[in-house]
């Protein structure tokens, strides 16, 4: 199963192993990762799992707009 979009240097285990935690995780859960819908509940189960105060994978656009300090 290829996991694309996997930032493979900000994880701190070999790929292989991710890999194969990533299908273990799917097998435990039931989840199929191929699926598109299955891949986006996982995802956000696992955002909301870690709370607000976890770093975030990805910096947060300004929303405030220009000129609002």
């Amino acid at each position: 199963m290829p996991l694309p979009g996997l930032g493979w240097c900000e994880v701190a285990v070999h790929p292989n192993t991710c890999r194969y935690r990533v299908r273990k995780a799917a097998s435990l859960t039931g989840r199929d990762l191929d699926d598109s819908e299955h891949r986006l509940a996982a995802m956000l189960q696992l955002r909301l799992s870690r709370g607000p105060s976890a770093p975030r994978p990805f910096p947060v656009a300004d929303t405030a707009g220009p000129g609002s300090s």
